[in-house]
């Protein structure tokens, strides 16, 4: 692996328990002095376009599980 940057970097956990709970770490990169040997950097690059439509989710469908539970309570709890 050849870095393209020296410097000091983080690696962390973008999950919220886990960065809290340390998951994350500092590291240095520092020059050696030798150049790299391949000037290929990436290899090809490809683009992507993505199209995306912004819809309202009907994330419970089937609505019974409601009823079900209306009919168990008695009126005072409604």
């Amino acid at each position: 692996m050849q870095p393209d940057q020296t410097g000091t970097f983080q690696v962390a956990c973008k999950t919220f328990d886990h960065f809290t709970g340390g998951m994350k770490q500092w590291y240095n990169v520092k020059s050696c002095g030798k150049g790299s040997s391949d000037d290929r950097h990436y290899g090809t690059v490809r683009t992507y376009y993505v199209a995306a439509e912004e819809v309202e989710w009907d994330y419970a469908p089937d609505k019974t599980w409601a009823e079900k539970k209306m009919e168990g309570m008695s009126k005072k709890e409604r």
